[in-house]
């Protein structure tokens, strides 16, 4: 059986492109079945999410982000959480920003705790961050540079994925 990680992103970043891009990239060099969503498009997708071993967000900062395709796809998952299917699924999120913290933080404590209240398993980026306030996957001014970081995201997501189900 192959493991397999659920990306599902903010509709307005394109994931053949830019950070998601490189973290599914991160994900596949480390054999993983990886299918990409929006927010608007997991909403008609939910049983084939509940078949993937974890799932990453990725999000704009909350003062940019779609909030209602987010809020929509939160309000689709009720069921779930009250039933604990996606309960000890690994769960982590990112976002796009050039800003340390001011912008990002909002958004990611909405993801984590959206993810808690699933009861999933919660994974930090503490391999690719350089201090605790701010995500290292996140967009640079140099696009060489957000490659990197959100490839390297991808590959330990996928490691612990794999280790989490040994």
């Amino acid at each position: 059986m192959t493991t397999s990680v659920a990306v599902i992103y903010q509709d307005s970043e394109c994931p053949d492109n830019g950070i998601t891009h490189e973290v599914i990239r991160g994900l596949a060099s480390e054999q993983i079945d990886v299918k990409a969503y929006s927010f608007d498009t997991a909403q008609s997708h939910l049983d084939e999410l509940d078949t993937f071993d974890g799932m990453i967000f990725g999000s704009l900062p909350a003062k940019y982000a779609d909030q209602e395709a987010l809020q929509a796809f939160i309000r689709s998952t009720r069921v779930r959480c009250q039933t604990g299917v996606w309960r000890n699924k690994i769960a982590t999120a990112f976002t796009h920003t050039l800003e340390v913290c001011a912008e990002s933080m909002p958004s990611l404590l909405q993801l984590s705790l959206f993810c808690a209240r699933h009861h999933m398993v919660w994974i930090d980026e503490s391999d690719n961050t350089r201090t605790a306030a701010h995500s290292d996957v996140r967009t640079e001014d140099d696009a060489s540079v957000q490659q990197t970081p959100a490839f390297a995201y991808g590959q330990r997501v996928a490691l612990i994925t794999k280790q989490w189900l040994e």
